[in-house]
């Protein structure tokens, strides 16, 4: 992307799969006094990834949508090599929630595919937002990997 260049911090992961993972809770981060299953907001999830100047890289983001019992509605993911370079490139998703969210997994992962270290994918500025279909700002929940 013209003019973004390496963030203040990033996540990068090993020559072997290295995951995160973060549970939301819905109703924790603010959703618990709006209406969300008969009016589902908007969601946004994105995030910026990179591989090395020296080395290729598998990068795997998914999301999964759960219910009050932890049970999985919907799951978006999302799977990208890239060749060795220092380019960032950003993953963005867009849907209506689930009826019946009540909690959002994010994961991401990734892995180098040339040399043992830390030679893998490089992540930043993971969000998940939320905003309700008429427009006006319900929740905003950013989760940045430093």
């Amino acid at each position: 992307l013209e003019g973004f260049t390496d963030p203040v911090g990033f996540w990068s992961t090993s020559y072997e799969w290295c995951e995160k993972e973060q549970l939301i809770d819905l109703r924790d981060e603010g959703c618990e006094g709006y209406d969300i299953d008969n009016n589902p907001p908007n969601v946004s999830i994105s995030e910026w990834f990179a591989a090395r100047g020296d080395s290729k890289i598998i990068y795997k983001l998914k999301v999964k949508f759960l219910d009050k019992d932890k049970s999985i509605i919907d799951i978006y993911q999302k799977q990208n090599k890239l060749p060795k370079g220092r380019e960032w490139f950003k993953v963005e998703h867009y849907q209506i929630l689930p009826p019946g969210t009540r909690y959002i997994l994010y994961s991401h992962k990734g892995k180098g595919q040339n040399w043992a270290g830390h030679y893998g994918a490089k992540m930043t500025l993971s969000s998940v937002i939320l905003t309700p279909q008429e427009g006006k700002k319900l929740h905003t929940y950013f989760h940045t990997i430093c």
